[in-house]
């Protein structure tokens, strides 16, 4: 049930034909709040990161979702996505573990070139939890929720990065 789920929301966001999207769907009862997108470049290479929490929480209400898209390059993590609401006006750049720069989303857009989802730190009510493309899952927590993170890549250059919270 959770793939054909994952799937439908797949081919209702292929229209929009982005070349990188980042999805999160709230399928409970709870507001679920965003703290950190976090993202790194593909491959091996550790750093530069880039990072939400310079924006603050982002909240999307039970049966809502938050969706970053930029079609306007092939190969750009959307860390500028002006049709989001809200936008995230503020991204920190890591070069290495020390505290990074602060800088615009349509600064930090252009340097993210061969950036991949990375990590997504999150609040299901008080619960504060991460998934990541090395533990794409949360278990069954005691509020009675669980998630789960999916990666496709349907067609050449194009990624789907979708987080599911049911």
């Amino acid at each position: 049930m959770k793939k054909i789920l994952l799937l439908a929301m797949l081919l209702c966001s292929m229209p929009q034909f982005a070349q990188k999207t980042f999805e999160v769907y709230n399928f409970t009862s709870q507001t679920v709040q965003l703290a950190d997108i976090a993202t790194k470049p593909s491959g091996a290479t550790v750093y530069p990161e880039f990072h939400s929490k310079p924006s603050g929480l982002i909240s999307i209400p039970p049966g809502g979702s938050y969706t970053l898209v930029n079609t306007a390059n092939l190969y750009r993590f959307p860390l500028y996505s002006p049709s989001s609401s809200p936008v995230i006006p503020t991204w920190e750049r890591l070069t290495s573990p020390s505290p990074g720069t602060n800088m615009a989303s349509t600064a930090a857009w252009p340097l993210a070139t061969s950036q991949v989802f990375k990590e997504l730190f999150f609040y299901v009510g008080s619960a504060y939890k991460s998934i990541s493309v090395t533990s794409p899952v949360v278990p069954l927590q005691p509020g009675g929720w669980q998630a789960d993170y999916v990666e496709d890549n349907p067609a050449p250059n194009v990624w789907f990065y979708t987080i599911v919270i049911y």
